[in-house]
């Protein structure tokens, strides 16, 4: 390779010469060293393999142009411009190829972002129906509890009235017991005091009867005046209080 590339640079300089065969024989071996340099780079740079035989097809177009009748130059031509197409071709299918596999990359990257985009908005999803749910549960929670704390001090308030109302009861019970038992006590006195009364005016009658049979009787001493009786002010009111009987 170093060689071709130090035969280039003296061929090169030997075109400078006035003498036509000397330029035309050096135009040849400069197309045949240019080919040879731009073999050495087919594998590693086909771009400059291009431009290699490219100048070597214009070096061999310069010897026919000094030498027309030159047939090896020629074929050199010819041979080079093959070799050339033929590169070219592959070279447009291996960017036709590198064009593909790109895209395929190209493709798959994309396929990969939109999979890795769809993961992402799945978890977010999932992420959401989750907070959702820990939200729902959270006030279904927060529901029970406030039924459960109406629900006992609607119980608490309930039992307060039932037993507000028992006492009422009780108390009023108590209450017409008393009264029943102050009316009972009322009447009895009353009953008392009208036989008493009825009592007091049967006496005399029997008396004077015997007294009309028997003559005149000796009449017993008159009885002592006994001072009036106090009634305690309770009594008095219960006697207020009580209901009269009909005689």
């Amino acid at each position: 390779k170093g060689d071709f590339a130090k035969a280039s640079e003296s061929l090169r300089a030997s075109l400078r010469t006035a003498d036509l065969a000397l330029q035309q024989r050096s135009y040849y071996n400069l197309g045949n060293t240019l080919y040879r340099t731009g073999q050495g780079t087919l594998e590693k740079d086909p771009e400059a393999t291009i431009k290699k035989w490219e100048e070597s097809i214009k070096a061999y177009q310069d010897s026919l142009s000094l030498n027309d009748a030159d047939d090896d130059a020629r074929y050199n031509k010819e041979f080079v411009e093959k070799k050339l197409e033929e590169l070219k071709k592959q070279q447009q299918k291996d960017d036709k190829k590198d064009q593909k596999d790109q895209k395929d990359q190209k493709d798959q990257k994309d396929q990969k972002d939109q999979k890795d985009q769809k993961d992402q908005k799945d978890q977010k999803d999932q992420q959401d129906q989750k907070d959702q749910k820990d939200q729902q549960d959270q006030k279904n929670q927060q529901e029970t509890r406030r039924i459960r704390r109406i629900r006992r001090i609607s119980r608490i308030r309930r039992i307060s009235r039932i037993r507000r109302i028992s006492r009422i009861r009780r108390i009023s019970r108590t209450r017409r017991i008393s009264r029943t038992r102050r009316i009972s006590r009322t009447r009895r006195i009353s009953r008392t005091r009208r036989i008493s009364r009825t009592r007091r005016k049967a006496r005399i009658p029997r008396m004077r009867r015997t007294e009309i049979k028997t003559g005149p009787l000796r009449m017993p001493p008159p009885a002592r005046k006994m001072p009036p009786r106090t009634v305690s002010k309770r009594k008095a009111r219960l006697a207020r209080n009580a209901p009269k009987r009909r005689k």
